[in-house]
C-alpha cells in the first residue's frame, strides 16, 4: 500500500465515524423524543382528569438579547465541532501516513 492510498483509507475512515457518529447521536435525540412524545398520551389524559395536573398559564417569553445569546452559544458550539472533526480528520490522516509500510526490497542483486 502506498502512502497516497493509505491517506485516502484515513480519510474514508474519518467520514465513516462522523457519520456513524451523528446517526447514533440524532437516534438517541430521536429516541429521547420519541419516549417523550409516547408519555404525552398519559399526562394528557392526567390533565384533563379533574384534580390533575394544572398547566401554567404564562408562558415564559424570550427577549431578542436573550435570542441573541442563543444564537451566539450555538455558532460557537457549531465552530468547536467543525474544529474537532478537522483534528479528526488531521489525526486520521496523520495515523493512516505514519502506519503505511514501506515496501520490501530483496537482498541481492544479480550481476
Amino acid at each position: 500500500m502506498n502512502r497516497n492510498t493509505a491517506l485516502l483509507n484515513g480519510a474514508i475512515l474519518w467520514a465513516t465515524t462522523l457519520a456513524l457518529s451523528s446517526w447514533l447521536l440524532a437516534s438517541g435525540v430521536s429516541g429521547a423524543f420519541g419516549v417523550a412524545a409516547s408519555n404525552a398520551g398519559a399526562v394528557i389524559n392526567q390533565v384533563q382528569q379533574p384534580g390533575g395536573a394544572s398547566l401554567p398559564q404564562n408562558v415564559p417569553q424570550l427577549t431578542p438579547e436573550q435570542a441573541r445569546d442563543i444564537a451566539s452559544a450555538t455558532s460557537k458550539a457549531l465552530w468547536w465541532f467543525v474544529l474537532g472533526s478537522l483534528l479528526g480528520l488531521a489525526a486520521a490522516l496523520m495515523g493512516a501516513a505514519l502506519g503505511v509500510r514501506s515496501p520490501r526490497t530483496n537482498g541481492y542483486h544479480h550481476t
